[in-house]
């Protein structure tokens, strides 16, 4: 099956969620900050902007970032890698690109998974915003030849357009294509944590819950920096360098399914675990 009829088999479903994802709800963000986000967006006076982030990603790059150009409109986010040399990455069916895709006030984020095409060495997904803002795209492709780990690399896109800046509230469970979702343990700042994952259904321990193999995504709130985080079974090993809140993106499985969930933690100061 070619390229546009697999992105057709699956973007209205993606829509639909993407225009969910907006109802969280939080505490405004500081004037400054709201001022910076509202000039960037402005700035973007053709509807959308795209920008990689330089220095990032251990050499790799995101290029050629192409999204829909405005607020409501339905259309497909794509984008290539350059890899430490400048030359871009072949997009294959056996290189999974895994994407996290949030506003610049933590808000809102979707994890996706686009689907590669050789042709182009790009990979593609439907997509339409919902809202403008500053939004922050983390990509994770897996390991290629020669390479032990996954490669990571991230980028920023300006979609012109209203919206009012939030940042969310903390949320220890989620809910989930009918799972009730949630991590148990505290986050505390400066040394590793271990956080682990439970799971429900109606009211059911969920038995044979694991993590996924994609990397958790776990981002410090005032700076969207992503900070080490890794997974085994049904436990999540985060890092934390400061106090201040998280948000944590992964995926479980439950019976050979992949499900997507996030949640937002304080991390304690480190003089402060266990009062």
């Amino acid at each position: 099956m070619n390229t546009p009829a697999r992105l057709g088999l699956y973007g209205l479903g993606l829509i639909v969620a993407f225009g969910g994802a907006f109802g969280l709800a939080g505490a405004l963000v500081p004037e400054s900050t709201v001022s910076g986000w509202s000039e960037r967006v402005d700035s973007a006076e053709h509807g959308t902007t795209a920008t990689p982030d330089a220095g990032q990603g251990d050499g790799y790059t995101l290029d050629r970032i192409s999204a829909p150009g405005g607020v409501g409109v339905p259309g497909v986010l794509s984008l290539g890698i350059l890899d430490k040399s400048g030359r871009p990455v072949s997009a294959t069916a056996e290189r999974d690109l895994n994407l996290v895709i949030l506003r610049g006030d933590g808000s809102a984020p979707l994890r996706v998974h686009p689907v590669p095409d050789p042709q182009t060495d790009t990979w593609a997904t439907p997509w339409q915003w919902r809202a403008g803002g500053t939004y922050r795209i983390f990509a994770e492709l897996a390991p290629g030849a020669g390479e032990s780990s996954a490669v990571p690399a991230s980028g920023t896109v300006n979609v012109a357009g209203d919206f009012t800046p939030e940042i969310p509230a903390p949320r220890r469970s989620a809910e989930v294509d009918g799972y009730t979702v949630s991590l148990s343990g505290d986050l505390i700042a400066g040394s590793a944590s271990t956080l682990t994952l439970g799971a429900e259904r109606a009211g059911v321990p969920v038995a044979g819950l694991e993590s996924a193999p994609s990397r958790p995504l776990a981002l410090r709130l005032d700076t969207l920096t992503d900070v080490p985080a890794q997974s085994s079974d049904a436990a999540v090993l985060i890092t934390a360098p400061a106090a201040g809140r998280y948000l944590i993106s992964l995926e479980f499985r439950v019976d050979g399914h992949t499900h997507a969930a996030e949640f937002y933690l304080n991390a304690a100061p480190a003089h402060s675990a266990g009062h």
